[in-house]
């Protein structure tokens, strides 16, 4: 039997945010260019931990980091009110996403590892709000 590999579970994660995040982008990998975007979220491997070989995938977790971002502000059309609303309501239908699909045919939970962090970064002189979370995926 073939060990799991995480793009799989990154490309799942991006299927089901695609479906309900309310992202420009959504990514399966990291991606360095965000300028021009409204909001992007990147979906990363993160690491992994095998503890046993003998037992398949009984034992495998795997960390999947999102990175969001989203333009903070711009002076002609888009205000900071609307910048944090729309990071919260991102973080908000990805937990729905992932609330309702803790049993898929790659794992058996998903969840966030630790609280998510939002801070402020500017690229290519743009601000954007940026939220780094990670995910604990128990493999099936």
């Amino acid at each position: 039997m073939a060990m799991i590999k995480r793009s799989e579970i990154r490309d799942l994660v991006a299927t089901l945010f695609r479906s309900t995040v309310s992202a420009e982008k959504i990514l399966d990998h990291l991606d360095p260019e965000v300028s021009g975007n409204v909001s992007v979220v990147q979906i990363t491997s993160a690491g992994s931990q095998r503890r046993s070989f003998s037992r398949s995938y009984a034992d495998t977790t795997v960390m999947i980091g999102v990175v969001v971002f989203v333009l903070q502000y711009s002076p002609d059309d888009w205000t900071l009110e609307q910048g944090e609303d729309l990071i919260d309501l991102i973080e908000s239908q990805m937990a729905e996403v992932l609330s309702i699909n803790q049993n898929t045919n790659l794992w058996r939970s998903i969840q966030w590892d630790q609280p998510s962090m939002v801070d402020r970064v500017v690229l290519s002189g743009t601000p954007y709000l940026m939220e780094s979370m990670l995910l604990n995926v128990e493999v099936k």
